[in-house]
């Protein structure tokens, strides 16, 4: 992207970036019990 190109991003392109922070939230909070279980 150039700036421009950012502030006219469509709707779709912030979803696909919501869930792909979703997902990686996902990823990080299984790691992070299976830490827990680990150690516990």
């Amino acid at each position: 992207f150039d700036d421009m190109d950012s502030v006219y991003a469509s709707p779709d392109d912030f979803r696909d970036i919501r869930h792909r922070d979703k997902v990686r939230g996902l990823h990080l909070l299984e790691y992070f019990v299976s830490r827990c279980h680990e150690l516990g």
